[in-house]
């Protein structure tokens, strides 16, 4: 038993109470079960008299377990309770105060003020404020509200799976979409005649068919851009598939958002199958969104298959154009999210990414690869050091001079032994 002053506090207590013709009982020896068993009687009254506080787990639990209590006003404490009961629950960290909401409680002990995060009041609250934000406020997609897109599809010697991105593209149910194909210095036959196939269609529709020689990636979206004329972009691979909707929910979260460019997640394909739309999704990247300080050493931003507003596209530069190297599309969103420009993700996935057991990725150089990332963030302009960056490329070099020195002791071990 603590003291107070000179005296311990049981006999402090009992002095200044044997005046008020009650019954004073100081209990000890109860655990935290006997405790919570104790308070939750209905014919108790709990008085939690904090003077400083933030979010107690005392008041969590009063009103989890529905015990009588009274608080004091301070700190987070009003805001788990519900604002109805304030009056009949709280009390100004004052005697005069306090005194007064004693003599009310005791006479009217019973208030089931409930927990304020409870989940119906939450789902109640929640649904109330998000009306209240978006009531008017939604943008539609309707001929005011139509922009054009311009689909950039570039094209290698894929031909086969380049007629599944098209057909998803023809599918789609946003209608105001330009199609912009970069074959990009495909040299089969079987690909040049399918090329030549679908001109027609092309020009019925006012699509365009742009042949060029093999400058990669970044050059081949570049030159798609520049022969674009839609408000925004959407870039895709020829081997990915469009889901129905990719377009119009990009237009629609662009048109409510304001954002500069939109990723989304995907869900993953193998092998060279057309996902059908009611396919069960069994593997999916789900991107984090754009943290710089992530983003220097893993992509988090998504895929190229995005929608970009077209201005912003221009005023950045467009992709860089670094043949034989993959990341541009990481690269170019740490580039216009170190800028400053709105980069958001659409919480759903718009389509389908095709996984290939060979590719550009796979047979790259993946330090060349991961220093194509990093160079936005080596920037004079950048104002902040993302040292984690090159990390994963310092380390695969260390691995490969301890393999190199490995390889070249093993030799000379061999010619001495010799």
């Amino acid at each position: 038993m603590s003291l107070w002053g000179k005296t311990d506090s049981f006999t402090y207590i009992m002095n200044q109470t044997k005046n008020l013709g009650l019954a004073v009982n100081v209990i000890s020896d109860y655990d935290r079960t006997n405790a919570n068993e104790y308070i939750k009687r209905k014919n108790v009254l709990v008085i939690i008299p904090s003077l400083v506080e933030n979010s107690p787990y005392t008041v969590y639990e009063c009103l989890i377990n529905n015990v009588n209590f009274l608080a004091s006003n301070v700190g987070g404490i009003p805001e788990l309770i519900p604002q109805e009961h304030h009056a009949e629950v709280l009390f100004i960290p004052t005697p005069v105060d306090l005194y007064g909401k004693i003599h009310y409680r005791l006479k009217n002990i019973n208030i089931n003020q409930g927990l304020l995060n409870h989940k119906t009041i939450l789902k109640k609250l929640g649904l109330s404020q998000l009306n209240e934000k978006t009531t008017g406020a939604f943008k539609k997609i309707d001929e005011a509200n139509s922009p054009l897109v311009s689909v950039c599809i570039t094209h290698f010697e894929r031909h086969h799976l380049l007629q599944q991105a098209l057909a998803s593209i023809k599918s789609q149910t946003y209608q105001n979409i330009e199609v912009i194909l970069v074959d990009d210095g495909s040299t089969t036959e079987d690909s040049h005649r399918y090329l030549n196939l679908i001109e027609n269609d092309f020009n019925s529709r006012g699509w365009k068919i742009v042949r060029s020689s093999n400058n990669y990636l970044g050059a081949a979206r570049n030159l798609a851009a520049r022969h674009a004329s839609g408000e925004y972009l959407m870039f895709m691979d020829d081997d990915n598939v469009a889901k129905p909707f990719e377009v119009e929910t990009f237009v629609t979260a662009a048109l409510n958002s304001g954002a500069d460019v939109l990723t989304t997640p995907s869900d993953l394909i193998f092998g060279e199958e057309f996902p059908s739309p009611f396919r069960k999704m069994t593997h999916c990247w789900l991107p984090l969104g754009p943290d710089l300080n992530i983003a220097s050493f893993s992509n988090c931003f998504g895929d190229a298959n995005a929608l970009i507003r077209k201005e912003v596209f221009e005023k950045v530069g467009g992709f860089t154009e670094d043949y034989g190297l993959g990341h541009e599309d990481w690269e170019f969103f740490a580039k216009i999210s170190l800028q400053g420009y709105k980069l958001q993700i659409v919480p759903e996935p718009l389509f389908w990414y095709r996984v290939a057991n060979s590719g550009m990725l796979l047979s790259g150089n993946k330090s060349k690869n991961n220093y194509r990332s990093f160079r936005p963030f080596m920037d004079e302009n950048v104002k902040y050091n993302y040292a984690m960056g090159l990390i994963p490329s310092y380390l695969e070099k260390i691995q490969e001079l301890e393999s190199e020195v490995k390889s070249l002791a093993e030799h000379q071990w061999w010619s001495f032994c010799q």
